[in-house]
Order: C-alpha cells, then sequence, then structure tokens
C-alpha cells in the first residue's frame, strides 16, 4: 500500500510540473510574449501579421521595430497600462496584439483604452494631425466576444464606418478579433485557421501536424520548442505560478471571511443580490491576476474547483 501512495504522489507530481520536453502552450501570455515579442522572431510576427492583417501591404513588414510594450504615462496618477507585444511598421503604423484566454467582461474597454494611449502618444507638441500614423489591434480571445448563432465566425474586423452608407469616417483606426473557441474542427484551408489552430492547441501531436503544413509555422514550432527547453524560463514561469497561487489562497481567505461578514450583514439587509454580483467582479479580477502571472487555463479551472 505505501508503494502505491508513493506512485501516486509521483503521478501528481509529474501533472503538476510538466516535464521538460513538454511544448509549452502559446495560450500562456508569458509564453506568447516570449515568441512573438523578441526580436530574433521578426520573420515569424511578419508572417502571422501578414495572414491576420488584410488592410496592410505585406512589404510594410519588411521592417519590423518592436516597442517597449509599456504604455507612456501623460501624468504620474495615469494608469499603468502594458500591452502583450506593439510594434511599429516600415511606414510607421503601429499593431498591438493582445492574447487573453480567460473571459473578461471589460476585454473591449481595455483594447480600446489601450488603443487610445498608443494614438494619443504618437505626436509630438509640433506635429500636426495630419501625421497620425493607423494604428490596428489584434485581439486573441479563447473564449466568445460575440454571442449568438449570427457570430458564429472567428475573425472580425472592426473600422470607423457609418452603418447605413459605408462611409468611412477615418481609416486610423482598426481593430482585429480572433475567437479560438470558434476555430471548427475540421480545417477551411486557410493559413490563417493554421495559426490560429497552432496557438489553440495543447495536444503535443497536433502541434508537428499543423506545423507540417506552413514553413513559417514549422520554425514558430522549433521556437516554441527551444523555449520549452529553457529551464531559467521555466523556473520563472513556476515562480509566477506559485505567486498567483499564493495570490489566489490570499484573497480566497478575505473572500470567505469578508463573504460571511457580508452574508451576515446583506441577509439582515436583504442584498443577496448585491453581494452576489460582487463576489462575480471579484473572482473576475482573481483570475486576471493569475493569468498575468503566467498560469494556464487548465491550472486556473483545478485551483478554482477546489
Amino acid at each position: 500500500m505505501p508503494e502505491n501512495k508513493d506512485k501516486d504522489k509521483i503521478k501528481d507530481k509529474a501533472k503538476k510540473y510538466p516535464a521538460p520536453n513538454s511544448i509549452l502552450s502559446l495560450k500562456c501570455d508569458m509564453v506568447f510574449k516570449m515568441v512573438f515579442g523578441d526580436k530574433r522572431n521578426k520573420e515569424i510576427l511578419k508572417n502571422f501579421l501578414q495572414t491576420i492583417i488584410s488592410s496592410v501591404s505585406e512589404d510594410e513588414y519588411d521592417d519590423i521595430v518592436f516597442i517597449d510594450p509599456h504604455l507612456k504615462r501623460e501624468h504620474k496618477d495615469d494608469k499603468l497600462s502594458i500591452v502583450d507585444v506593439l510594434v511599429r511598421t516600415k511606414t510607421g503604423n503601429l499593431i498591438h496584439i493582445e492574447i487573453q484566454v480567460w473571459e473578461q467582461s471589460e476585454l473591449p474597454e481595455r483594447v480600446l483604452y489601450y488603443l487610445a494611449k498608443i494614438i494619443a502618444t504618437q505626436l509630438e507638441k509640433s506635429e500636426e494631425y495630419d501625421k497620425l500614423k493607423r494604428t490596428i489591434s489584434v485581439v486573441i480571445t479563447d473564449f466568445p466576444l460575440f454571442n449568438g448563432e449570427q457570430y458564429s465566425k472567428y475573425h472580425h474586423k472592426f473600422e470607423l464606418i457609418d452603418k447605413e452608407d459605408g462611409a468611412v469616417f477615418t481609416t486610423a483606426l482598426e481593430i482585429n478579433t480572433l475567437e479560438l473557441c470558434k476555430l471548427p474542427k475540421n480545417s477551411d484551408n486557410t493559413a490563417k485557421y493554421d495559426w490560429l489552430k497552432f496557438i489553440k492547441t495543447e495536444e503535443e501531436g497536433e502541434y508537428e501536424m499543423i506545423a507540417k503544413r506552413n514553413p513559417h509555422i514549422m520554425s514558430l514550432y522549433d521556437e516554441v520548442k527551444r523555449i520549452s527547453l529553457n529551464r531559467k524560463f521555466r523556473s520563472a514561469l513556476d515562480y509566477k505560478t506559485k505567486a498567483a497561487r499564493d495570490e489566489y489562497a490570499r484573497i480566497k481567505f478575505s473572500r470567505e471571511k469578508g463573504l460571511a461578514e457580508g452574508m451576515e450583514k446583506g441577509l439582515a439587509e436583504g442584498r443577496e443580490e448585491g453581494l452576489a454580483e460582487g463576489m462575480e467582479k471579484g473572482m473576475e479580477k482573481t483570475i486576471e491576476k493569475m493569468r498575468r502571472a503566467g498560469m494556464s487555463e487548465s491550472e486556473i479551472k483545478n485551483i478554482l474547483e477546489q
């Protein structure tokens, strides 16, 4: 019996800490930024953007410049904003990429806020408005942004256009949303599908199968494998995961304590509905902190189910 218990412990440890040769998921924002935010991987990023953004000519990506993802503060009290990836193209257009795997109700507003900050910091005091360059966002989610059968496609593109007659107010702003959860099971035979399927999958057998269809995705596969073998990076990922778990435990304790106090007060005052709403918002913030710390979807799910 003790021997079986030891075996079970080893199995549990193996699940909790992936083997050094296992492939890290690109849905982890830390891994995503490590790949797509590295100037050594310009060709990978270039081919990804060429596939996703149809409104920019291919030669725009011949000279990509990576920009500090910490968005500039205009005032000391401004909110600190950090995007996943931010680059400038050959003619000065700005492209912002964001990945979000856990549902976040305020994501559209957050993306709009990031766009506003990127646009606002483009011009110096003496520059004219016609010098303003195009700003494009690419937002990748693993949850539905738009619910309903009429919104079944996985790629939406938004611009400032009059809904009635199609008049374009300006081409300076564009948002592309890519919903991984809406990818069909069977390929639609597009390069876009292959890129997103590769980002979405967590099955090791699928990585190579997808990569074989596209040489640029094969380069991505090689890079993800290289990073997955980096013990220092894995240690940093483990550290952030542990920090997120500790943060969750602290928040959970505070939440349970506050819940007990709030229930007593809320029931006395007839505020059960308001209490539930407050708990839901608090949980959303907790999940976002855990995601930012680099935890995978399955890890967060396991913690929440405890």
